[in-house]
């Protein structure tokens, strides 16, 4: 395997050092980065703890931990599920939802503050990659 080209180990080590930026940002409202990626997908639907550990990439030992922290927190509460009931859906509760969108506004204005440095507007090519990154969890979906 040959090693990457200078641009793609820049675009690399940059992606590295955002995310960093985003951690901090998320800090500031004292929430981990997997936290506020789980919030994420429980604000688009609420879901069984399998499937989560699925989507977030996160082994269920550790999704249960941050599930604990969240629900102790009052941002994510444990239901039963209506039409199974083995099974436990995890639901965003409106404080989570608040803090979600507050967490949201905290890591954008980060972002922006440090694309002010540019010249182009690396925010509207960030937001692209979204369609790109979805596809690629179906296709690799276990």
């Amino acid at each position: 395997m040959s090693p990457p080209a200078r641009d793609e180990a820049t675009a690399v080590f940059a992606v590295a050092r955002m995310a960093r930026h985003v951690e901090v940002a998320l800090g500031d409202v004292d929430l981990t980065l997997p936290q506020y990626r789980l919030l994420m997908y429980l604000t688009e639907q609420s879901g069984a703890a399998k499937q989560l550990a699925d989507q977030t990439q996160v082994r269920p030992p550790s999704l249960t931990a941050l599930v604990d922290g969240l629900s102790n927190r009052g941002l994510v509460e444990r239901q039963g599920d209506p039409t199974d009931g083995r099974r436990i859906q995890l639901v965003v509760t409106a404080a989570g939802r608040a803090l979600f969108e507050v967490a949201t506004s905290k890591c954008a204005e980060r972002l922006q503050e440090i694309a002010a440095f540019s010249p182009e507007h690396p925010i509207d090519e960030l937001a692209s990659w979204g369609p790109s990154l979805d596809a690629w969890r179906q296709k690799h979906r276990p």
